[in-house]
């Protein structure tokens, strides 16, 4: 995401650095004019500059105030005209004024001009570009410290992401605060819900309590502690590299310290711009059309994947003078709509669930920013409210985010009602691209992501499991056509799962981070394997014994029935244990290991002592009989395996 955003950052300053390229010459005045070039704004680089007048006298006079100089006699050319010579280069940046004198020493003309640093379109879009890279970097070294810091409690976080209505709204604001980014984390919402992991009222509420954490990010950025910077990135950056324990700390810190510079860099960047002729109309255009800026600004939120980037750059606009009250406003609104339209575009490929979900958002976002640019204009209007300082615009963000989710929550009930009308479907391929893409950066993200998945794995083999000895009962021949689909299932979700956990190893990860990882790919392993057990040997014995009309008697079936129902206890334990890590549950499956070979071995002794019996039944289906209880115990074995792996 990182590099498509500084690609499109890149595309786009380009552009407007085209539409800008065509500057004002103020040395283009046609000779003749009796007042020609009052009030310019010089550049520095310039050498020398004309001021042009004609009068009927042959002689005059000029005394330049601000610049100390005596009064300068001036003699007019073969054309009549009294030009007056400066040398811009050698003035200080600030306002000058020249007065013109005739014979008699009466002051007859006025000129006035002000001397500017040297400005190039080109050189000040460029360091601006670098500014917003700077800006982007630093989120992207905080957010990855942070989550590095977090490790695998972040996983256990999102367990609760369905819970109640509060442990949503505050695991919203946990989680944008740990990603610095809201829309990566409404990404990840639009996943879940349409996975059938998280509920629209929970969506909702973690939706309101990402726009809050996202709101702190910006209060966070807005502190003016740019001094501090240069010594927050020295030590960030002396601890990420020469201290292991406190790698991801130092990784904090030299984001953060990215970030208060990178604002401080854009406002004296962007300060000479406020000067500029073509900045000035292009701002007066967009200050008379709210709704241009409200969708240039949206758009350029769009880009950058950030509301948090775009809001420092509004910041920086306000703190150097350039925006007033109501274009920030419309600014901030236009920042917060923009967040929402990439997992809106997201969303368009995908389920119906998550298409709605990311409707209301889009769709709540629009009617705050309408209600909020009113509310506001009237406050100004009827107070005279006004901004101080850069810390008011991120007062203005946090104002709207507070409304925002008030509307969105206060309209819950609706959102509930027309939720009833939509159809559950599953997670689309679109969708598990987007999560590779974008939670994969995020390694404790990815590895919740990954467990819910291998929960579902888990389901699939239990309901394989449970159909096993329901075929042994019935002899139904359609359900066991039906199990042994079931293990594609198992085989696709093995594969993708690998495959995403594989994938996180390109990213730098913590050692507690590395063996979850490991942890999980061992246990996906050992899942695939019991369902490898039902499907190519449960099967195949129970298909057998229907096509040869093999008979068991009711003491073998029941022997069987025994030793099932001992490892679908221990299915079951095993089950609860990876779905809450729960260690004492782990033990009470390790139990149960050699429990379950002593019933093996009893069920085993009593099938041979109907044998030394002579039951017909027994001699035909004894190697069945007995290869069915082997599969079952080494079922056992691998949920022991399993277990053995959470203890550890």
């Amino acid at each position: 995401m990182f590099k498509k955003s500084f690609f499109i950052l890149l595309i786009f300053f380009f552009f407007i650095i085209f539409l800008s390229s065509k500057q004002i010459d103020f040395l283009k005045d046609p000779e003749g004019k009796d007042i020609s070039n009052n009030r310019s704004i010089l550049k520095n680089n310039l050498k020398s500059f004309e001021f042009k007048f004609v009068s009927p006298e042959d002689t005059a006079y000029s005394i330049i105030w601000g610049k100390g100089d005596d009064t300068i006699l001036i003699l007019p050319d073969s054309l009549k005209i009294f030009r007056v010579s400066i040398n811009p280069s050698k003035l200080e940046p600030g306002w000058y004024h020249i007065e013109i004198l005739n014979k008699s020493k009466e002051k007859k003309l006025d000129f006035n001009f002000k001397v500017e640093n040297s400005f190039s379109i080109f050189e000040t879009f460029l360091k601006l570009f670098f500014g917003l890279i700077l800006f982007m970097l630093g989120l992207k070294f905080s957010s990855k410290g942070i989550s590095r810091i977090s490790g695998y409690r972040l996983k256990e976080l999102l367990w609760n992401l369905s819970g109640s209505n509060i442990k949503g709204f505050l695991s919203g604001i946990i989680l944008t605060l740990m990603m610095q980014s809201s829309t990566l984390f409404s990404i990840m919402v639009m996943s879940f819900v349409s996975d059938g992991l998280i509920s629209i009222p929970g969506a909702i509420y973690m939706f309101a309590g990402s726009a809050i954490g996202t709101s702190i990010i910006v209060q966070i950025i807005s502190f003016n502690i740019s001094f501090f910077s240069f010594l927050m990135i020295i030590l960030g950056f002396y601890l990420n590299d020469k201290s292991r324990k406190l790698k991801y700390v130092g990784l904090v810190i030299m984001g953060f310290g990215f970030i208060f510079f990178a604002i401080q860099y854009m406002a004296s960047t962007i300060d000479p711009i406020k000067n500029s002729q073509v900045f000035i109309n292009f701002l007066s255009l967009l200050e008379t059309n709210l709704w241009i800026l409200f969708i240039v600004f949206a758009l350029l939120t769009f880009l950058v994947h950030s509301s948090a980037v775009t809001i420092a750059f509004a910041i920086s606009l306000f703190t150097t003078g350039i925006v007033g009250f109501k274009t920030a406003v419309v600014m901030v609104s236009a920042a917060n709509l923009g967040t929402s339209l990439t997992p809106f575009f997201a969303a368009l490929k995908s389920g119906n669930k998550a298409k709605y979900l990311n409707n209301i958002n889009i769709l709540s976002r629009v009617l705050t920013s309408i209600v909020f640019i009113i509310l506001m204009f009237e406050i100004e209007r009827l107070t005279g409210y006004g901004l101080k300082n850069g810390r008011d615009i991120a007062n203005l963000h946090l104002y709207y985010n507070i409304m925002f989710s008030i509307v969105i929550i206060f309209i819950l009930p609706l959102i509930n009602y027309f939720s009833k009308f939509l159809k559950l479907e599953k997670l689309t391929k679109h969708q598990e691209k987007i999560i590779k893409e974008n939670i994969v950066q995020n390694p404790t993200l990815a590895l919740g992501k990954a467990q819910r998945d291998i929960i579902k794995m888990f389901e699939v083999v239990g309901k394989m499991l449970e159909n096993s000895i329901e075929i042994l009962r019935t002899n139904d021949t359609k359900l066991l056509s039906e199990t042994i689909e079931l293990d594609n299932i198992v085989d696709n979700y093995e594969k993708e799962i690998s495959l995403f956990l594989v994938s996180i190893y390109e990213e730098d990860l913590s050692e507690t981070i590395s063996k979850k990882t490991k942890d999980l790919l061992f246990i996906v392993d050992e899942i695939e394997h019991i369902g490898d057990i039902v499907s190519k040997n449960l099967m195949i014995s129970l298909k057998k014994k229907i096509n040869e009309n093999y008979y068991f008697s009711d003491e073998g079936i029941d022997e069987i029935k025994e030793l099932f129902n001992e490892v679908f206890k221990t299915y079951t334990l095993t089950l609860e244990s990876f779905t809450l890590f729960d260690k004492n549950i782990a033990s009470l499956v390790l139990k149960r290991r050699e429990s379950v070979l002593n019933k093996l071995t009893e069920l085993q002794n009593r099938h041979l002592n109907r044998l030394k019996e002579g039951h017909k039944e027994s001699i035909e289906t004894s190697t069945l009989h007995l290869d069915i209880l082997n599969d079952y115990e080494r079922i056992n074995f691998h949920l022991y395996k399993i277990a053995t792996n959470i203890l550890k």
